[in-house]
């Protein structure tokens, strides 16, 4: 993610070229190029105030560290509950789904999904 932060940074301060106004240059170039200065950057000068732009705005706004944070110490202090469920929850969906596409099978991954659901109603 800060990679891709660091590529728009790399424009708007023109570490980049980005093309002329009427022949912008492919994203998939601005992409290797910023990619490349990004990896220098990284290895050679971690101290350069715009890779750690990169970084610290990574945190901040995609990540969100101080909602983060919050959370984790909220969960933290949290009394944990240990529950064993008979059926699958709703919160187990994503990971059975996986497990289904995994397995070969000549059905497709919606068929498979309500031949499930339709055995989890019967019981």
């Amino acid at each position: 993610m800060s990679r891709r932060t660091f590529r728009d940074i790399a424009v708007i301060s023109q570490l980049v070229f980005s093309g002329y106004p009427t022949k912008a240059i492919k994203t998939k170039h601005l992409q290797g190029s910023s990619q490349l200065l990004y990896e220098v950057f990284k290895s050679h000068e971690p101290n350069n105030l715009l890779y750690l732009q990169s970084l610290r705005e990574t945190l901040e706004h995609k990540l969100e560290e101080g909602r983060l944070q919050q959370a984790l110490k909220r969960i933290n202090k949290a009394k944990v509950l240990i529950a064993h469920c008979e059926t699958p929850t709703p919160f187990s969906f994503p990971i059975i789904t996986d497990r289904l596409r995994e397995k070969l099978s000549n059905e497709s991954l919606a068929e498979r999904i309500r031949k499930m659901t339709e055995k989890l109603e019967r019981t």
